[in-house]
């Protein structure tokens, strides 16, 4: 992952709804959430909840798919590990607190 790279998924979490949105969807895991169900655990009138949304999928941290009528978000935790394990080793360094 190169700079620019983490730089994106940075600014694309670096909003305070775009953050709840993700926790949400990492906390279902693998079977993620319909768009109706995060309108309802995020405050926001749907058109913003979409704005959103289409931000962090463009960003390469969600992903949609369709079932029937229903769109389900997903959280793309492979995406994220990434990019904190980038975090970690380029910018903290082997004797980060992080590594415990």
């Amino acid at each position: 992952m190169d700079t620019q790279e983490t730089a994106g998924r940075l600014e694309t979490l670096a909003n305070v709804t775009r953050l709840e949105i993700f926790q949400h969807l990492c906390s279902a895991g693998k079977s993620g959430l319909t768009v109706g169900i995060i309108k309802d655990k995020v405050d926001v009138p749907a058109s913003t909840l979409s704005h959103h949304i289409g931000k962090l999928v463009a960003g390469g941290l969600v992903e949609q798919k369709r079932n029937g009528r229903r769109l389900i978000c997903t959280a793309k935790q492979d995406q994220i590990d990434e990019l904190v394990l980038h975090l970690a080793n380029e910018y903290c360094g082997e004797d980060s607190s992080i590594w415990g």
